[in-house]
């Protein structure tokens, strides 16, 4: 399993669309380690190419309660109008982030 939680849409044609995080927490990438910023700042680290540097990733529960913006993977039917439902997403986002709440 590579994601921690996600979100499920149906369209008025019943196709499913699913948001979910892909890769983010260290459900996926392990404990991170524990000499901290030393081992991720340390020059053997830094001397990777950005890639492949190794890096903390937050728990389960840091990523989920986060307000900053966010990465995530649509999954959808093959018939599904994917870009239909990108276009319609990014719009409620937008309205969302102009209020003072946001859903949740």
């Amino acid at each position: 399993m590579e994601g921690t939680g996600d979100y499920t849409f149906e369209d008025s044609n019943l196709d499913i669309f699913n948001l979910y995080d892909y890769k983010k927490t260290d459900f996926y990438w392990g404990f991170n380690r524990p000499e901290g910023d030393a081992y991720y700042n340390s020059p053997s680290n830094l001397k990777k190419p950005p890639h492949k540097r190794d890096r903390p990733y937050p728990s389960i529960k840091e990523f989920w309660e986060s307000e900053e913006p966010q990465e995530f993977k649509l999954g959808c039917q093959d018939q599904a109008d994917y870009r239909k439902f990108i276009v319609w997403i990014r719009k409620v986002l937008k309205e969302v982030a102009t209020r003072d709440k946001s859903y949740g």
